[in-house]
């Protein structure tokens, strides 16, 4: 009975040590819909590999092309450096003509333009956030 203890508080402490390593990424019903991994790897809600984002701000697709960047200033641009948007501090996304398309809020809240919760991604970089729901639409 001891070591059946023992193995399921292991079992529980493995399960918390990995939940610390991904972030869940919900829908406004809070259904998940994918996660990003802390390398950057981003999944569907099936654990599908569905692109990257790399250290150096490189988003890539689930086949290692890349889609586009993200700048340490905020911008996000495509493939071919287009300028498609930016990620402002205070959470607030626009796109190419600086026209607001949503915000994320500090609690991981996704608005779109008009304040209405689409999505969330508690604990999940802004600009990464952005990238995958408001820009390259990795998870639908």
């Amino acid at each position: 009975m001891r070591n059946l203890k023992s193995y399921i508080l292991f079992l529980f402490g493995i399960l918390s040590a990995l939940s610390i390593f991904c972030q869940d990424i919900e829908d406004a019903h809070y259904n998940k819909i994918g996660r990003i991994t802390n390398d950057g790897t981003v999944e569907d809600a099936h654990y599908n590999k569905v692109g990257k984002i790399n250290n150096d701000g490189t988003i890539e697709d689930a086949h290692y092309n890349k889609i586009g960047r993200i700048n340490n200033d905020g911008t996000v641009e495509d493939a071919h450096y287009n300028k498609v948007g930016r990620v402002n501090s205070d959470g607030t996304v626009e796109d190419a003509h600086y026209s607001k398309i949503g915000r994320i809020t500090d609690d991981g809240t996704v608005e779109d333009a008009h304040y209405n919760k689409v999505n969330r991604a508690k604990g999940i970089k802004k600009e990464w956030a952005a990238a995958v729901l408001f820009f390259f639409r990795l998870i639908l």
